[in-house]
């Protein structure tokens, strides 16, 4: 641009202004303009802001609802629980008192309407369905009044063979497959674990025997092919040899009671039940062994199903 142009432009430029007569509060207005502006552009960059704050804070939420969903849908479930077991400790790799033993898990048969599968059973009822459609019943009456405590069914069951006057107690030993294990003890002395299986969902409902081991038996039964049932075991001493007992699931008396008979370090017995028998029934063969004083240093029981 030519020094000349700059010049008359100047000119044209300080006349236009000579011209103008501000008003007396225009600086007051145009910093009040100012002002108006600057608010609207902070709040456009706070709308800005804030939608992507609260997508975030959706993500976070759902986010939380993912981590603490699986802890609560459990106790929601209404599917299948085949533990029966209630809220017992964690049970060891092999439960004190005695090996960790080897009772039957349950069937792939449902017991309907209780929510858990059948299980072959030898006190009171020759299974857990059974035990779901009698023991409600048996309870109200009486029959079997404490079948929801674990420790009172686990000392009656071993007391229904070597007698009250033992003094036994019992204390949760842990989960164990479809339901816990209970260690039953004379004072200080471990007796046995009886394995105890709810007969259906839910804390209130009544437990029922698996089988039971012990610390110094070994214990294995099973009928022949005539309904003939033969138990035996390890001996755990030259002295003691055990009494066995077969009876019907929950009854008072025995079917039968023999001694053991010593074959080196094993022991034995052969029981003839009195005929005839049904062709399919479950009887509980129970053995235990008593010190010289009688009282009982062990006590084993499972089911012979012929």
């Amino acid at each position: 641009m030519s020094d000349d142009l700059e010049d008359r432009l100047r000119r044209a430029l300080t006349e236009r202004a000579d011209r103008v007569d501000p008003a007396p509060d225009g600086l007051s207005r145009i910093r009040q303009r100012t002002q108006r502006t600057q608010r609207t552009r902070s709040r456009s960059g706070l709308l800005r802001l804030r939608g992507p704050a609260m997508a975030l804070a959706g993500t976070v939420a759902l986010v939380g609802a993912v981590l603490v969903a699986p802890s609560v849908l459990p106790a929601l479930s209404s599917g299948r629980d085949d533990t029966g077991a209630g809220p017992v400790s964690a049970a060891p790799s092999s439960p004190a008192g005695g090996a960790a033993g080897t009772a039957p898990g349950p069937t792939d048969t449902p017991v309907p309407g209780a929510g858990v599968n059948d299980l072959v059973t030898i006190w009171p009822y020759a299974s857990r369905a059974e035990g779901y459609a009698r023991a409600e019943r048996d309870v109200a009456a009486g029959t079997y009044p404490d079948l929801t405590q674990p420790d009172v069914v686990a000392v009656t069951f071993v007391e229904s063979y070597v007698g009250a006057a033992q003094a036994l107690t019992a204390e949760p030993a842990g989960r164990w497959k479809a339901g816990l294990r209970m260690q039953v003890s004379r004072g200080d002395t471990p007796v046995s674990l009886v394995y105890l299986a709810r007969v259906r969902v839910g804390n209130d409902a009544p437990y029922v025997v698996v089988d039971a081991t012990g610390p110094t038996l070994t214990l294995t039964a099973g009928p022949g092919p005539d309904g003939v049932v033969t138990a035996g075991g390890l001996r755990t001493s030259r002295t003691a040899l055990p009494v066995v007992d077969l009876r019907p699931p929950g009854a008072a008396e025995p079917l039968l009671t023999a001694q053991g008979t010593a074959s080196g370090a094993e022991w034995g017995v052969v029981l003839v039940p009195p005929a005839p028998r049904p062709r399919v029934r479950t009887d509980a063969v129970a053995a235990w062994t008593l010190d010289e004083d009688g009282r009982v240093t062990a006590f084993a029981a499972e089911s012979a199903i012929g």
